[in-house]
């Protein structure tokens, strides 16, 4: 699904497989993606380019060759409560100053059925990612460490998935 230069937009439950990108958002601002599927895509799952204060929540972002998430110059952006399963979930170029890899900790089942929404669900397919390797001690459903991807992109809530045993 390609949006250029738009602004305002809602794409919630869909299912966007075998392309060359999933979702591909340039130059466009407060978008919100919700519920969607970006699956077995040959470079990105979603793309955001240019584009501005977009909300990404609650979507599945799973087999994707290149990177299942591509920012570049994209800042502003609140991102949390989607599932990442890629060999390279997230990659930032540029400036993405201000985008959130979480929302505030809040009571609410979230994307692996857990308690609490808070940040995003970090797999890899061979079970390495950062949400499949790090202790929840307290259970809370929450990873005890944040995920630092560089200095602008910290996960300071990733997801854990309770059925994993570390």
């Amino acid at each position: 699904m390609w949006i250029a230069f738009c602004s305002n937009n809602s794409l919630s439950d869909n299912n966007v497989s075998n392309n060359l990108f999933g979702f591909y958002l340039k130059n466009s601002s407060d978008n919100r993606l919700s519920g969607n599927q970006a699956n077995s895509n040959s470079r990105h799952g979603i793309y955001l380019g240019s584009s501005m204060n977009n909300i990404l929540n609650s979507n599945r972002v799973t087999s994707n060759s290149e990177y299942g998430l591509f920012l570049l110059d994209s800042g502003n952006s609140s991102i949390y409560n989607n599932y990442f399963n890629n060999v390279n979930n997230i990659y930032l170029q540029g400036s993405n100053a201000g985008t959130s890899l979480n929302t505030t900790l809040t009571p609410a089942k979230n994307i692996v059925d857990g308690t609490y929404l808070g940040g995003n669900f970090w797999a890899t397919p061979n079970g390495d990612g950062f949400s499949q390797t790090h202790e929840d001690k307290n259970g809370d459903g929450i990873c005890d460490a944040a995920y630092t991807v560089n200095t602008e992109g910290i996960d300071y809530l990733p997801l854990a998935d309770s059925r994993i045993t570390i």
